[in-house]
């Protein structure tokens, strides 16, 4: 007989784990669509992350490095993206669209040319793991949950309430929100909107990138094609039913991750439930919200707009 209990903590604590790539990848996205600009080449920059990660975080024995190098294939990306859309005027569904497909086939063919492999079989890398203190785990509930998690997750929770107050409560959240709003007022006061959204798609790109490495570094310790399995496209839903707040955010993320953690979950305790079917609930559900999100949501006024200094217009 099951111990609902304890099945719930479990799926409780592997939820955390699952959640955590979801949030560190919305962080990035919610600064880019603040600042007007949609960043649709998530998925395939946390696969490009997560293939440097691995390879360099084996090469070196250092998963910090590796992590380094994740972020940094992602910044490219991002910056790729930004100059396309924003400074070449390109559509910005085509430009994220056409750098999925760029960086996700990057990513395999990197990896395939430096390792040798098409697969991690026979590599090693070091990974982040859980920061297990006997005391702590002793806590109920709190202990084998939230208190039995890797470094990476403890800061990526640090991080939403530092991007919190950042958002809403500095100049430069100020800044960034302006120029997601009406770019030309935020022009005509002074505001670079060129630099902010440069510097937004940068840093999404960077957070994106991190999120692949912490799925290869942190929670399955390899690498192999399609490993980050849509988790990019749930970024971007969990943006949407966040509203841009990181601690909204925060909250999406750990409801999608516990959903899937869920699914996961049953197909042990369960396994005469179809399990294609409970693949398919982390999916369903952010369509679901989508659908009820996008009724209700205050798009940020200029999402998908180029902004265009010289013309002093929206295109």
């Amino acid at each position: 007989m099951v111990n609902w209990g304890d099945f719930a903590i479990v799926v409780v604590g592997a939820g955390i784990g699952i959640a955590a790539p979801l949030l560190i990848a919305a962080l990035g996205e919610a600064f880019a669509e603040r600042s007007g600009m949609m960043n649709l080449s998530i998925e395939g920059t946390m696969s490009l992350g997560a293939a440097l990660a691995f390879i360099f975080g084996a090469i070196t024995q250092n998963p910090w490095i590796g992590l380094l190098a994740g972020m940094l294939g992602g910044l490219v990306i991002g910056l790729m993206n930004v100059w396309m859309a924003q400074t070449l005027h390109l559509n910005q569904v085509v430009t994220g669209m056409s750098l999925y497909i760029f960086a996700y086939g990057l990513s395999v063919y990197l990896f395939r040319a430096i390792t040798g492999h098409t697969s991690t079989f026979g590599l090693e890398v070091p990974r982040f793991k859980p920061i297990e203190i006997p005391a702590l785990l002793q806590i109920p509930i709190l202990g084998p949950t939230i208190l039995n998690q890797n470094l990476l997750i403890y800061i990526s929770i640090i991080l939403v309430l530092i991007l919190e107050v950042v958002m809403f409560k500095t100049t430069l959240g100020l800044k960034v929100r302006a120029v997601g709003e009406n770019p030309s007022a935020a022009d005509n006061v002074g505001i670079n909107v060129y630099t902010v959204r440069y510097l937004c798609l940068m840093y999404g790109g960077a957070m994106a990138g991190l999120a692949g490495g912490y799925i290869a570094l942190a929670e399955m310790g390899l690498f192999f094609e399609g490993m980050t399995a849509g988790r990019g496209w749930i970024a971007i839903a969990i943006v949407i039913f966040g509203a841009w707040s990181p601690i909204r955010i925060l909250a999406g993320a750990l409801i999608f991750g516990v959903i899937d953690s869920l699914a996961l979950h049953i197909m042990v305790a369960a396994p005469q439930v179809p399990f294609q079917l409970l693949l398919t609930l982390p999916y369903v559900f952010s369509i679901a919200i989508l659908v009820v999100a996008m009724k209700r949501a205050a798009l940020p006024a200029a999402l998908f707009k180029t902004y265009r200094r010289e013309e002093r217009q929206l295109g």
